[in-house]
């Protein structure tokens, strides 16, 4: 169990720095209207206690959260979170929610938890998605993702990364249990936060995004835009060279042009999904886009 928490501020400066350069931002443009361009310096270089009124307005001017930086600020507890939300988030995607109940039980108990703002987010975060698939409790599980969310997200106009996750998540659960206009606002809010972000760590959140919005709209029959959301996650699977979720959205394309019976692009589609849905081990969905679809008559004849 973790001890006293020091914060290592020339953490926190090399982390603005990598991500100052990321964004082709100099230091003066970072400095104007909040420091000087020599306290930015001294900041990077860690030689300087930034107060938290600047580092928030850093924060801001780089497109992160304040509290993502007092996290990296952390060490060497840093890196033991890093590796704590790795082996939580790969457990989910896994869907095995025993070992995520158990993590989240003694990273409560974690002093981590009560003083890192950031770290208490993702803990509820994933016990919110864990409520939901763990104890069918779907109401408990929203209250969980709201407070996640509550935690950082006061009154800004749009959201962090982390934050849009976690609507994501709200997203999905309102999928999951047919509230559609709930699922569809909070998706919306998702999708348009994220192409205000400046600065994106996870690649593979927009496609996330794209499918879960996509699937909600097929099923209030809004088929045009289905396929809009999944032609543009296609696209940048393509453009980052990620098979995350490729194959789902070549999936969902043909099984929104099939309901429009358009048989041909259907088939098209589901064709292109296959082979990537092999890559990755996915067979079960192979079987079923060859047994429940190609196989029939509507798409032999096409």
């Amino acid at each position: 169990m973790l001890g006293a928490i020091c914060m290592d501020y020339s953490q926190i400066g090399k982390e603005i720095k990598i991500i100052r350069k990321t964004q082709g931002i100099s230091q003066k443009q970072l400095s104007e209207g909040i420091c000087t361009q020599a306290q930015i310096s001294k900041i990077e270089k860690g030689e300087v206690h930034p107060l938290s009124s600047t580092l928030y307005l850093l924060a801001k001017r780089l497109g992160v959260d304040v509290n993502y930086l007092y996290q990296v600020g952390y060490a060497p507890h840093h890196q033991y979170v890093q590796e704590v939300e790795l082996q939580i988030r790969q457990a989910v995607h896994a869907f095995d929610f025993d070992i995520v109940k158990e993590m989240i039980k003694v990273e409560k108990k974690n002093p981590l938890y009560k003083k890192s703002v950031d770290f208490k987010q993702f803990i509820l975060w994933n016990e919110g998605i864990s409520m939901f698939h763990v104890h069918k409790d779907p109401e408990r599980s929203i209250l969980l993702l709201e407070e996640a969310l509550q935690l950082t997200k006061f009154h800004k106009s749009y959201l962090s990364e982390r934050e849009i996750e976690i609507l994501n998540s709200i997203g999905i659960i309102y999928q999951e249990t047919e509230e559609n206009e709930k699922a569809i606002a909070a998706l919306s809010e998702a999708l348009e936060s994220y192409h205000h972000l400046s600065y994106i760590t996870n690649e593979k959140l927009f496609p996330r995004i794209c499918y879960n919005f996509a699937r909600v709209l097929s099923k209030v029959n809004e088929f045009d835009r289905s396929i809009t959301l999944c032609k543009q996650g296609i696209d940048w699977c393509k453009k980052y060279q990620l098979l995350y979720l490729l194959g789902e959205l070549y999936f969902q394309t043909g099984l929104n042009y099939k309901r429009m019976k358009d048989f041909e692009r259907s088939k098209s589609y589901f064709i292109k999904a296959v082979p990537v849905l092999k890559l990755l081990d996915k067979q079960h969905l192979v079987d079923h886009i060859n047994n429940r679809f190609l196989s029939k008559e509507e798409y032999t004849n096409v």
